[in-house]
C-alpha cells in the first residue's frame, strides 16, 4: 500500500507541475500579449463619461 501512495503523489506532483506549466504558457502566449496589454492601458487611459467627474464626497466636479 506504501508502495502505491507514493506512487501517486508523484503523479499528482507532475500533473500540478505539468498543469502549472500549461498556464505560463497560456498566459505568455501572443494570442494573449494583446488582451493583456489592452488591459494594462486601461487603467491608465482617462474616462470621458460624465458621472466620472464625481469626487470623493459624492459632489459633482465643476
Amino acid at each position: 500500500m506504501h508502495m502505491n501512495m507514493d506512487w501517486i503523489r508523484s503523479a499528482m506532483t507532475v500533473i500540478a507541475f505539468l498543469t502549472f506549466i500549461g498556464i505560463v504558457w497560456w498566459a505568455w502566449s501572443a494570442r494573449k500579449q494583446g488582451d493583456f496589454e489592452s488591459a494594462a492601458q486601461s487603467v491608465l487611459e482617462e474616462d470621458d463619461r460624465p458621472d466620472a467627474l464625481v469626487n470623493v464626497r459624492g459632489g459633482h466636479h465643476e
